[in-house]
């Protein structure tokens, strides 16, 4: 881990954040009431940071689903699966493995990395009741978020959750002018 050293371990940068995104989520879990299995999709997971938060504070069992570029996901496998176990940590490698991966039954938490390459079969899957997006979006081009939103805000999803920039004179590196949350197509 890196971070700041406490008394109480190590705080990463990005706790804060990604604390309050899942806490968002479970907040809507709680509102859902059921026991049932769960899963979220998580586009721009990153490191996956957020989602071994949502899976440590979750009381139910959740089907976590990462998408990012496959650097990204590397990482979040190696993260994921050091605290997790291999064994709830699925990296997909072919495409055609996604159906029957997303649709097998689970008792416990696990998490589902995905390259975003593949957004078409898990828009497919139909699977997931929340989708979410922290940051990354802003970070895209305008047709890059309306794509990821025509593919997997489907009728199935109960809600959106996103945290994205929502100033319209948002700049971030390489002069890019990032899209705002009141933009999207939705």
């Amino acid at each position: 881990n890196w971070g700041l050293q406490t008394s109480k371990g190590i705080v990463r940068y990005t706790d804060p954040q990604h604390g309050i995104q899942a806490n968002w989520i479970l907040k809507l879990l709680e509102l859902r009431q059921s026991n049932s299995v769960t899963t979220i999709l998580d586009i721009g997971s990153g490191f996956g940071g957020m989602a071994e938060k949502l899976a440590i504070w979750s009381t139910n069992p959740l089907q976590i689903i990462c998408v990012d570029i496959p650097l990204n996901l590397v990482t979040a496998y190696a993260h994921l699966a050091r605290v997790f176990g291999k064994e709830k940590t699925i990296l997909i490698q072919d495409k055609s493995l996604i159906q029957s991966t997303l649709s097998s039954p689970i008792d416990s938490t696990r998490f589902v990395l995905i390259p975003s390459i593949y957004v078409d079969e898990i828009g497919k899957a139909n699977t997931h009741t929340i989708l979410h997006n922290g940051k990354s979006f802003s970070e895209m081009e305008a047709d890059q978020v309306a794509y990821y939103i025509e593919h997997l805000l489907t009728s199935e999803v109960d809600s959106f959750v996103e945290t994205n920039s929502n100033r319209q004179e948002s700049v971030n590196y390489g002069h890019h002018q990032e899209v705002i949350s009141s933009n999207f197509p939705i």
